[in-house]
């Protein structure tokens, strides 16, 4: 009620003020109280009029503006009409009806259409909010989970786990509300998915972007990873730092380009055996031939928390290949030896299945023989027995363990095993080497893997496999200035290779 007072006294001001201003003729006093009259009768009516309108809607009367409609005597008290001249209250009773039928007439329609779309007014504007946050929120998942562009399927995925009824408890609500919060949810979720997934796809491959050139200073790429979440219905980023590759001082001169960056979508990519850490991160070298040469080692470290059977793994010859990896308090590392290198894959993956070798803690191979354990070259037993000599069976198995991904076996050849009762869980092995020529067969056919391995025989096996003149001084002269051990070798080819030795050199040589 005070809203109406105050919007009739800022009417009638406004009246009264275009009735006094000058009119470009010179009126009559009858013509002037005739219209103003005419115009506040209008005024007066039109409010009792909408009044009347809306209240008898309300309670449940059929539209009849004549039912409560005040007779001319009433309206003539009320407004003190015979206080004025007769012009000024017969144009003001005449006005007053005509406003009173017009008004009453839109307010009870207005009051109705009101009642009938008032319960879904709101519809489309809620679809709308909600749609645009899950649309969001689906195109992350999508793009995590690697994934294409395709809103209409995530929609899908998204209605298979809870329908918009049962998610926003639409039940409650009625018919015409449903459709239209649906029709919004629908376009506003089409519209959110689309724009988040181009947008954070972009964000996302400008953090990936990184090329340091390395030269002799030491110096250390680091991968900034930046994750986005929608929190609040607002898209919000973390940055981190989850990989970094250590150059100590002069280990290149060449001035050369090297990226660090992450493979999206590649956690757990080619990998059925291990228990997966992180995704795949790619090392690059952005030069001519696409390698250098490392006068130095140079160290590839993740952050990492968590179980101690976890290891750094590298993609070659089409499987992950663990690669010596020492874990500290938060991070995890692997160390790139020396020598020509043309970047690589890795990833961080956990092997719940191998167990700890008991007898090589203190041996001098122990990282060695530990690396080939964790590749499955090397047998996962209680004990290894390091200074024992290796026999031709048992070399065979860690050759064929270790070269059969590079260079497949192409069958066991056309030999006659005269022994081959007993090669046992080693007949794989040894067809493998002796069809490769690695190793042979003497005259009767035997192949005797329980006889011991000379240096002498290494050598010429060694230079069988990778076709070049080889010495057992080359790993022997490794072993003294690496591991401060002397092999017999060095002044005894006759002697016999012990299995530690068999280890380190398999690791060396075959990469």
């Amino acid at each position: 009620m005070k809203k109406n007072i105050k919007w009739l006294s800022i009417m009638l001001i406004v009246l009264m003020t275009v009735s006094s201003v000058p009119m470009s003729f010179a009126a009559t006093p009858s013509e002037i109280s005739t219209q103003e009259g005419k115009a506040q009768g209008e005024l007066f009516g039109g409010t009792e009029g909408a009044d009347a309108g809306r209240s008898d809607y309300r309670l449940g009367r059929v539209s009849n503006y004549l039912l409560n409609m005040p007779s001319n005597a009433q309206i003539t008290t009320k407004y003190r009409l015979n206080f004025d001249d007769a012009f000024y209250r017969n144009a003001f009773l005449a006005a007053f009806k005509t406003g009173y039928e017009t008004s009453y007439k839109s307010a009870y329609r207005e009051s109705n259409v009101m009642t009938i779309t008032a319960p879904y007014a709101e519809a489309t504007t809620h679809g709308n909010t909600l749609g645009d946050g899950q649309g969001q929120i689906a195109a992350m998942i999508d793009l995590n989970r690697g994934f294409n562009n395709n809103w209409e399927r995530a929609y899908r995925s998204f209605i298979m786990g809870g329908t918009l009824e049962s998610r926003y408890y639409l039940n409650k609500e009625n018919a015409s509300y449903i459709s239209q919060f649906k029709t919004g949810f629908m376009d506003s979720f089409m519209m959110g998915y689309i724009t988040a997934f181009q947008n954070t796809n972009v964000m996302m491959a400008l953090a990936n972007s990184n090329n340091k050139l390395i030269d002799m200073y030491e110096t250390t790429i680091e991968f900034s990873d930046e994750a986005f979440s929608l929190i609040g219905g607002a898209l919000t980023s973390e940055m981190s730092t989850p990989i970094s590759l250590f150059f100590p001082d002069a280990t290149l001169y060449q001035p050369t380009y090297f990226s660090v960056y992450k493979v999206q979508n590649s956690f757990n990519q080619n990998n059925a055996k291990y228990v997966p850490v992180s995704s795949k991160f790619t090392v690059g070298i952005s030069n001519a031939t696409g390698s250098v040469t490392l006068r130095n080692p140079i160290t590839l470290s993740f952050v990492y928390f968590g179980s101690e059977r976890a290891g750094i793994y590298q993609w070659k010859n089409n499987q992950w290949v663990y690669q010596y990896t020492v874990l500290e308090e938060g991070k995890i590392s692997t160390v790139i030896p020396a020598g020509a290198y043309s970047g690589g894959e890795y990833a961080i993956f956990i092997d719940d299945a191998f167990k700890n070798i008991s007898d090589i803690g203190f041996n001098w191979a122990q990282k060695e023989i530990y690396t080939l354990m964790r590749r499955g070259v090397v047998a996962d037993t209680i004990k290894f027995y390091p200074e024992n000599s290796i026999t031709k069976a048992e070399l065979a198995q860690m050759i064929y363990l270790s070269m059969r991904a590079k260079n497949p076996s192409s069958g066991p050849g056309n030999y006659v095993y005269a022994d081959a009762a007993e090669y046992g869980g080693f007949k794989p092995a040894i067809e493998y080497v002796v069809g490769k020529g690695y190793m042979t067969l003497d005259a009767a056919g035997m192949f005797s893997p329980n006889s011991k391995v000379t240096y002498t025989t290494v050598e010429g096996m060694v230079s069988k496999m990778f076709l070049r003149d080889f010495r057992w001084s080359e790993i022997a002269t490794k072993m003294v200035y690496e591991k401060y051990t002397r092999s017999p070798g060095t002044t005894n080819k006759a002697a016999f290779l012990t299995r530690a030795e068999a280890a380190y050199m398999i690791h060396e040589l075959i990469k």
